[in-house]
């Protein structure tokens, strides 16, 4: 979406505006599940049950394709879930979001942390025969998932 000192544009699409949102929101949903629960309790598998070492591409690949299913399921039900929406739902929705500032900030911290997170994998994988989309995706998620930490610990305290 904007920040607060960037007017709303009517003639953009409310739509398209929400529907983008929708996406941010499966893909950090995503990246939340994987790197906080999916990829721990597969890691915790492998250890624990398997005896086997950890494999830190095998919990790449686990992140982004659990970034990757949340992210197909969100976007469906959000397609649906739009499509369902009339014209005045649509532009009051896509209004709220354009000047929430939680909203916003959260997903510039996302994109941010997903940017660096891509960078990183792509340094560290550079050259190696294995990497395949997931495991990029799941470096990603890896940022995304640490820039809403970080948005979260250092939002301000309401007083």
């Amino acid at each position: 979406m904007s920040s607060d000192s960037e007017e709303y544009d009517t003639t953009r699409s409310p739509g398209f505006d929400l529907y983008v949102h929708i996406l941010q929101k499966g893909f950090q949903l995503g990246s939340v599940l994987g790197v906080g629960a999916v990829a721990p309790a597969r890691a915790a598998y492998t250890s624990l049950w398997l005896k086997q070492p950890v494999d830190p591409s095998l919990l790449a690949r686990t992140a982004g394709a659990t970034t990757l299913g949340a992210f197909t399921l969100v976007a469906v039900a959000g397609a649906v879930r739009v499509s369902n929406i009339d014209q005045d739902g649509l532009e009051d929705r896509a209004y709220r979001l354009h000047y929430n500032q939680g909203q916003n900030r959260t997903d510039v911290f996302a994109q941010a942390g997903a940017a660096a997170g891509l960078a990183a994998g792509a340094a560290l994988l550079r050259g190696a025969a294995h990497a395949s989309a997931l495991h990029y995706l799941g470096c990603s998620s890896v940022g995304a998932a640490g820039g809403i930490l970080l948005h979260v610990l250092t939002w301000p305290k309401e007083e």
